[in-house]
């Protein structure tokens, strides 16, 4: 469009002049590109349309990419309305190709909005192969034609198979569809006896375009066929054989005989017809020939057919029935021929009958001759000999015992140079392997008569004669030994005895060896062993007659068993348990437990089998220490027995348990502790050694040995009574020890047993730092406690020598709540004590159990803004809930390293405790007022504190409150002086709250809130003396103290040393006790609601919280809700009328705030609240 514009100046009273000027305003062309072949084939041409309304519009081709595809459109191309892009691109890849046309529009100088971008992928030509890896198979073979196509998505699809007319089966039908690398693998069946062709088409396409298409054939050859005829028979002995019946057809174009079982030879192999001359190996059996057919090209396979050639063995015969030789007056004979049937034949014969004396002296041939059912013939020849009759002299046989061994018969003897076989039989007669004969004499005591039977070996002749024998019964031997156990001389007893003997024989001879090299000839002796063990004790016997017997046997010889047992629950009124450990040497294998006999040392004695009673109890009537006997009897009659001595051990119940050892009586109920042996090492009474001179309190004290060294290797007990600390809540204990052993090498272990004995585990342990003057040293060699049911990891315990007696203490902790704990001390020593010096040993006294009686006051300096302060919180917290009964906490906010708003409300006792110690940063942790903790890195540990809480404590401190109003709780306090104290002392009173939450996470805890009656304290200058009583009275008004919660208020009170200018500031004691509820009395400035006192709840508030008045509001008034910032995060204003206002905090956040009651502009009143969700 054509816009005029005139233009006119003024001079401020009109115009002057002026001008006009025209202005064309041509449109934003528009222009349409349509691509209507998103997609072609290679070679196909591309269809872009371009449409624009716009006069004058043009596209110009800004960019076109071909990729690797071939185009003929180069950029500064230009198009019109109504004209299209139709040029043909080829895409010679195996993959689709993109090509891109970039267009800007433009027209009359004006540039279109949008830049069009057409694309157009060109897919390629497929392409195919096919390889015929099998151009020709056999019938019933397998196709291998493989499929090739590299193009992108490509697929071959079978468009046909002719099946040679249907003179071939197969399985395709036409459009089966294959990959790249796909195969053609079909089972072709040839249903005709000539070869036939098969032909496959095949078309590729990809991705919708059509390639080229391949055909491959493929030649399937007519089965092979062959055979060799019908299998034929023979007789033994045949000269050859011919095969007239074999045929071939098919492909087989060659043919050739194998010998496939036989030893003979082919005339010809390569004729249908072939003969075969048989081996000598070949008399008899099977020969199988192959008539085998080969197709010469390699298609198929070769076919082969077998004949059998059997060729009968003549039949096998036998005779039966006649002997090699007869004597001339021996009986008829009757014949037998194998196989039955047959005929006989020559001198003697009739029939099948042959008669000695009419075939006469000398040799003949007997023959049989037989056909069988193959219409095989032969025959057989068996000679025989009839014989003049023999002699042979008789040679008597001597007497025998029925326990020799066979005796050898007269056998085979040449005499007078003919040679006589002999024969014998009767009882007891047998023949060897090696065909002679021997009378075997355990048939039994008695007379017998063996017949001879002796033939001349030259005629063959035989006589029969009987040869009397004489058997004498012989004695068998036998003992038994009438004890076993190799300490004693053993006795043995003969058995021997001659049984049913019917000669009346005696035994007048024995001969005993017994194993060890030892021999008797005595008839029932007595013999000692040197050690116990398995003895092959052999005796032999000797009758009148002379016949003998041995008997061997193994004696077992056991030895003394290793008594030694073990005792548990000896606590009185408790099932005593008495459990047998006894055993045997390894080496002794053949001893085992019998019996059992227990003596209980108290007049009660328990026997009986050993499963009955190697494990039985007994009840005490009373404390004492007894000598307990156990005898061991073995199954092989060894006894032997062993005595120890245990303690019946009171219960402890009352506490403290306070044992000086000053009553000779009792020994307090400690007494010696016996494991194997009764050694009495262990004494109570007044120490007189060079270093242990003394007890450390009174003239009595357990020591090893009172005036005398130890020795070497001991190994000694010292058990006390049974302790029930279940009823104590800081169990500890105390004792007085005092050292003079080799230093690292001998010592003493305080052990504890929780199971009545059953086992003993070391009290404490030197790497936990838990325990004053608990353990010396680890790695002792004399290894205290690790005998008697003992146990001592790392055997740890006292060593060396001591300056005086020392107290040692440690927890009891991990006992209490147990209802039988006893306790032992135990010394042990190694064998290698200097001779230059002399020990005094080992020596403890007053033993102490109870309850911890010192409180630990732990002093925490924090701050809110400190990480490190806030992190070291958490460390002082876990400590205390560690030790909640041995701990007393103060927690004071100071102002360094940052501003804290607890220390901002209560700043007075902060600084007053933190000059006293001279601190100025957080964190600080004061223990008892004397070991500092900076936790850089040091820091408050349980070590150190349940070590300090083990000491004993200056005062004992009793608090009492009572509240007198809803603000003011008055205070009493009594304190006694457990002992001398001169120094000047300060009490300290500090109310605090145990929980103040909103500030910090964890929340802050034990918060100072005041000290009275001052930060000073209550002072007592002269100090105190033991047994010294003071009270102290006091209120405590929490008006003007800002209270965060009036329910959780606590009282701290503490005895500290108050020397000026001493550095020593220790805590004697301290002691806490819950407060009562207090009022939470606002700061209050102008008062403009008179008569109106108020508070809130609830503090800590969650959804709401509630103003309430004592009386209706007679004018009204604004609340104001400040962060400790300043920021007003609430505001309201409320009506008079009302005694109770409900304020919704569910939409601020959790924090500490000031509530501000406010009239007229002018604060009223403030409080604290602290909103909690």
């Amino acid at each position: 469009a054509s816009y005029t514009f005139e233009v006119l100046s003024t001079d401020g009273c009109g115009p002057v002049g002026g001008f006009t000027t025209n202005v064309d305003v041509n449109p934003s062309p528009i222009f349409t590109v349509t691509n209507n072949a998103a997609d072609i084939c290679s070679g196909s041409t591309v269809d872009i349309d371009f449409n624009s309304p716009t006069l004058g519009a043009v596209a110009t081709l800004d960019n076109v990419n071909y990729g690797a595809a071939g185009g003929t459109l180069a950029p500064g191309a230009t198009f019109t309305d109504g004209e299209k892009i139709t040029e043909a691109i080829v895409n010679g890849t195996n993959a689709p190709v993109t090509v891109s046309y970039t267009f800007s529009i433009s027209a009359n100088g004006c540039a279109g909005a949008d830049i069009e971008t057409v694309e157009v992928v060109v897919n390629p030509t497929p392409v195919m192969s096919a390889t015929n890896n099998a151009s020709i198979i056999c019938d019933e073979s397998l196709t291998d034609i493989s499929l090739n196509t590299p193009t992108f998505n490509g697929l071959i699809t079978v468009t046909s198979v002719d099946y040679a007319g249907g003179n071939v089966d197969g399985n395709l039908v036409g459009g089966e569809v294959y990959g790249n690398g796909g195969k053609i693998r079909e089972f072709l069946e040839n249903m005709t006896m000539s070869n036939q062709i098969v032909t496959y088409e095949f078309e590729v396409t990809a991705n919708g375009c059509t390639g080229n298409t391949v055909t491959e054939t493929v030649t399937v050859k007519a089965a092979n066929t062959i055979f060799t005829g019908v299998d034929q028979e023979y007789c033994q002995f045949i000269d050859s054989v011919k095969i007239d019946d074999a045929t071939f057809g098919g492909s087989v174009d060659n043919i050739f005989w194998t010998i496939e079982s036989g030893g003979g030879s082919l005339v010809d192999p390569n004729v249908l017809n072939v003969r075969y001359l048989p081996s000598p190996a070949d008399e008899t059996g099977t020969v199988v020939l192959k008539l085998n057919g080969e197709d010469t090209n390699g298609v198929c396979a070769n076919v082969e057919d077998e004949i059998e050639i059997i060729i009968h063995p003549l039949p096998t015969l036998q005779i039966f029935g006649l002997d090699d030789t007869y004597q001339v007056d021996d009986p008829d004979v009757v014949l037998a021929g194998v196989p039955p049937g047959g005929t006989f034949r020559g001198p003697g014969i009739t029939d099948n009958t042959f008669r000695p004396l009419d075939a006469g002296i000398g040799f003949h041939d007997i023959w049989y001759t037989f056909t069988d059912a193959n219409t095989c013939t032969d025959s057989i020849s068996q000679s025989t000999e009839v014989l003049a009759l023999p002699d042979l002299p008789i040679i008597p046989i001597p007497d025998q015992c029925d326990n020799f061994t066979s005796y050898q018969l007269q056998s085979d003897t040449i005499y007078q140079s003919v040679l006589y076989t002999v024969d014998w039989s009767g009882s007891g007669v047998s023949q060897q392997p090696d065909l002679t004969y021997v009378f075997d004499p355990s048939v039994g005591e008695g007379q017998y008569i063996l017949k001879r039977t002796v033939e001349n070996a030259s005629s063959g002749s035989i006589v029969n004669e009987d040869i009397p024998v004489r058997v004498y019964a012989s004695p068998v031997a036998n003992y038994v030994e009438l004890n076993n156990c190799f300490i004693d001389s053993i006795q043995f007893n003969d058995l021997s005895s001659i049984p049913n003997t019917i000669f009346n024989d005696n035994i007048d001879e024995w001969r005993w060896q017994f194993g060890d090299d030892s021999l008797s000839t005595e008839q029932n002796p007595k013999h000692k062993y040197q050690t116990f063990g398995q003895y092959s004790v052999v005796l032999e016997v000797t009758s009148t007659r002379g016949c003998r017997d041995i008997y061997s046997d193994i004696v077992e010889l056991g030895g003394l068993p290793n008594i030694d047992f073990s005792v548990t629950n000896v606590a009185l009124g408790d099932n005593t348990n008495f459990q047998d450990n006894s055993s045997f040497e390894s080496l002794d294998i053949s001893s085992d437990f019998d019996s059992l006999f227990w003596d209980y040392g108290d007049g009660t004695e328990l026997s009986g089998s050993y499963s009955t009673t190697n494990n039985v109890t007994h009840v005490y009537a009373s404390s004492a220490t007894y000598d307990v006997q156990l005898i061991v009897l073995s199954n092989l009659g060894c006894i032997d027995s062993l005595t120890r001595r245990i303690n019946i051990a009171t219960t402890v119940v009352n506490y403290p348990y306070e044992q000086d050892f000053e009553n000779p009586s009792t020994n307090g109920d400690w007494k010696i502790a016996s494991y194997g042996n009764l050694i009495d090492l262990w004494e109570l009474g007044n120490p007189t050694g060079s270093i242990i001179s003394s007890a450390y309190s009174g003239s009595n004290a357990w020591m090893t040995d009172l005036d005398s060294p130890y020795p070497d290797n001991a190994d000694v007990y010292v058990e006390g009574p049974v302790f029930n600390l279940s009823a104590l809540s800081r169990p500890m204990m105390s004792v007085a020890l005092h050292s003079n052993t080799q230093s690292g090498f001998d010592g003493a272990v305080l052990q504890y047993s929780i199971n009545g004995g059953s086992s003993w585990s070391k009290l404490g342990n030197i790497d936990d730092m838990i325990g004053v003057e608990w353990y010396d040293a680890r790695g002792l060699v004399g290894e205290p406690g690790t005998r008697g049911n003992g146990t001592n990891d790392g055997n740890q315990g006292w060593t060396g020598t001591y300056d005086n007696w020392k107290i040692a203490r440690i927890p009891l902790d991990d006992l209490g709540g147990i209802t039988a704990v006893q306790f032992r001390f135990a010394f042990g020593s190694d064998a290698s004590n200097p001779s230059e010096i002399t020990l005094d040993g080992f020596a403890f006294d007053d033993i102490w159990i109870g309850e911890r009686s010192k409180n630990i006051l732990l002093e925490h300096f924090t701050n809110l803004n400190s990480t490190t302060a806030l992190a070291s919180n958490s460390t002082f917290y876990n400590l205390n809930d560690n030790l909640p009964l041995d701990i007393v906490s103060l927690q004071y906010h100071i102002s360094t390293p940052a501003p804290d708003v607890i220390y901002q409300d209560n700043p007075v006792p902060p600084d007053a405790r933190g000059a006293l110690y001279d601190l100025s940063q957080s964190p600080r942790s004061i223990m008892d007022g004397t070991v500092k903790y900076d936790y850089l890195p040091s820091a408050v540990n349980y070590q150190e504190t349940i070590n300090n809480a083990l000491m004993d404590p200056g005062f004992n401190i009793n608090i009492d409150t009572n509240k007198i109003s809803g603000n003011i709780v008055a205070v009493n306090i009594s304190l006694e002086a457990l002992r001398d104290i001169p120094e000047k002392v300060v009490v300290h009173v500090v109310p605090i709250e145990r929980v103040v939450a909103g500030f910090s996470t964890p929340s802050s805890r034990y918060v100072v809130k005041d000290m009275l009656p001052s930060t000073g304290g209550t002072v007592f200058t002269n100090g105190f003396g033991e047994g010294q009583v003071e009270n102290i009275n006091l209120e405590w008004d929490v008006n003007g103290i800002d209270l965060y919660d009036g329910y959780n208020l606590g009282l701290v009170v503490f005895v500290q040393k108050a020397e000026e200018n001493n550095p020593d500031k220790e805590v004697y004691q301290s002691s806490y006790i819950q407060l009562p509820v207090m009022n939470q009395v606002p700061i209050t400035s102008t008062n403009i609601l008179p008569d109106a006192n108020w508070h809130l709840y609830p503090n800590p508030a969650n959804h709401y919280f509630l103003l309430e008045f004592e009386r209706e509001i007679d004018r009204s008034f604004d609340i104001r809700i400040v962060d400790l910032r300043g920021v007003t995060i609430y505001e309201r204003k409320y009506e008079k009328g009302l005694k109770q206002y409900k304020v919704d905090t569910e939409g601020l956040p959790e924090g500490v705030y000031h509530i501000i009651v406010r009239k007229d502009e002018q604060q009223a009143q403030i409080h604290k609240l602290i909103i909690v969700h």
